[in-house]
């Protein structure tokens, strides 16, 4: 009898670790090139519109902004501006980008803040171009706002755009940004934020928010990566991962690992990251290709990333637990 109940025990444990081990991210296959490069232009940053529709892109140092199909079709160039590939945005409509180009003046550098249309490249401007602009600008307030932190103070600027599902948010409610090396918590007028946390003059950058918007992923230069709540609550560091994108179910964060020889990236990893448990799925250990600056696509079923080796967009497809 105890030796038909040990195995019950050890079945059932197994069980367990089988149960675990079919939740885990899995990657289906060898990435597939969807974008390849055009003439010199080699594409970085590649991000999945809300809809699952388009991917938006930019080229060698953030400069311009392109837009194609999810199958790689239909490729267009939106901006030829400077910047406006770094820390854009889209709307959740899938219809517009957010963007921040620069420009220089007698050596000086000059950002504005934009809205453009992902299908005509149409720009409407809501900031000229400043000396005053403090963060890269978000979405806000279910998009009808684009909050932007101006010569240390956050302003709230209507977008024009109609708020979408459940009802609107007052524009009262928060908005968490960094600056110098602190993350505040503002609220537009005011012009004495809370701090939610200091690291000391190192950067915050590379923010995420988790699609409940209840926690917030980032990086702090020479710390790693951190997750958090929105109040402050729950700092936790996660290793050295860049670049985090959460996915569609927030249960995990999609970031990449990377290593170079001091002159060239020689190594470029993907990593399924749980930021409860810390555990660590590597999805791109099947591959010799260096997969940078991941985006989760909103089903959770691919991950478009650039490849600095050839600068072309690919895709890898996740059959598990994303």
């Amino acid at each position: 009898m105890k030796k038909v109940g040990s195995f019950l025990i050890l079945a059932a444990g197994f069980f367990v670790c089988l149960q675990n081990l079919s939740g885990q991210p899995s990657p289906a296959g060898e990435p597939s090139l969807l974008i390849p490069p055009s003439g010199e232009n080699v594409w970085l940053n590649p991000v999945w519109s809300p809809d699952g529709q388009s991917l938006a892109f930019t080229s060698g140092q953030y400069i311009g902004l392109w837009v194609a199909r999810a199958d790689g079709s239909d490729l267009r160039q939106l901006s030829s501006a400077e910047g406006a590939g770094f820390g854009f945005s889209w709307s959740a409509d899938s219809k517009t980008i957010l963007v921040r180009p620069s420009e220089f003046r007698n050596m000086r550098r000059f950002q504005s803040v934009e809205l453009i249309d992902a299908e005509t490249g149409q720009a409407k401007v809501l900031v000229e171009p400043s000396r005053g602009i403090r963060s890269v600008p978000q979405w806000a307030h279910r998009d009808q706002h684009v909050a932007v932190v101006i010569n240390e103070e956050l302003q709230l600027l209507e977008s024009g755009k109609a708020p979408l599902g459940r009802p609107v948010v007052e524009p009262e409610n928060p908005v968490l940004f960094p600056v110098e090396g602190k993350l505040y918590r503002a609220i537009a007028g005011q012009k004495d934020p809370a701090e939610l946390v200091d690291f000391e003059q190192q950067t915050i950058f590379n923010v995420s928010y988790s699609p409940d918007g209840g926690r917030l992923a980032f990086q702090v230069a020479a710390r790693g990566l951190f997750v958090m709540n929105l109040d402050g609550s729950g700092l936790k560091n996660l290793g050295w991962g860049e670049r985090p994108r959460w996915t569609p179910d927030g249960k995990y964060l999609v970031v990449m690992v990377t290593s170079d020889d001091g002159h060239r990236m020689t190594k470029g990893d993907l990593f399924a990251i749980d930021p409860a448990s810390g555990a660590e799925h590597l999805l791109t250990g099947h591959t010799s290709i260096i997969a940078l600056s991941p985006s989760v696509s909103p089903d959770g079923r691919r991950i478009a990333f650039e490849n600095p080796e050839d600068g072309g967009i690919y895709v890898l497809e996740i059959t598990q637990g994303l």
